[in-house]
């Protein structure tokens, strides 16, 4: 028997660029994470495993920040579109002989009960209760939204959005703007 040849050691050629996957990713990628797109769908989509996407996520800051930005951006269009249904639109449309239809949306009071109940859950549960034992009980309802009128609500969801806007500049370190549309109050 003869004795396995020896092979020559490679010469090292010239440093290769970081290749990482998740470097390649197309701009598409990004649109995915701004219409909801999960990490998950994004490896999937792109045929990338799971150590290599959060290694390179990890490795890529750029990548990183591109994906939040993208995914910050389709918060805050859902976010938008809910105060729109909430408080009510005023729709313009194009008629087939060109001219223009305005009509106006009512609020939903759905969408309403969904942000007062999320936003300000401690001041408008949907049944609150508090039950004292002395000599009966006390029930405490939160006002029902089909009660209030739509300046209260307007109200109620204004101060929502105000509230929100703080803490989300008081965490990026920014300043609070408060309005919504531009309006200071």
């Amino acid at each position: 028997m003869t004795p396995p040849k020896k092979r020559k050691p490679k010469k090292p050629g010239p440093k290769q660029p970081d290749k990482h996957p998740i470097l390649l990713l197309p701009d598409e990628a990004f649109e995915h994470a701004s219409n909801g797109a999960t990490d998950s769908t994004i490896r999937k989509i792109y045929g990338l495993n799971r150590r290599d996407w959060y290694n390179g996520l990890e490795q890529h800051a750029e990548i990183r920040e591109r994906l939040l930005r993208a995914r910050n951006q389709m918060f805050a269009n859902v976010e938008s579109s809910l105060y729109r249904r909430a408080m009510g639109v005023l729709v313009e449309r194009e008629t087939k002989d060109g001219g223009t239809n305005i009509y106006e949306v009512a609020p939903d009071v759905a969408a309403i009960k969904y942000l007062l109940s999320t936003q300000k859950a401690r001041d408008w549960q949907a049944e609150s209760k508090l039950n004292v034992n002395h000599s009966g009980s006390v029930d405490k309802k939160a006002p029902a939204l089909e009660d209030m009128t739509p300046e209260e609500i307007d109200l109620q969801v204004q101060a929502i959005l105000n509230e929100k806007a703080k803490r989300a500049a008081k965490e990026s370190g920014g300043v609070a703007v408060e309005g919504v549309g531009g309006e200071a109050n």
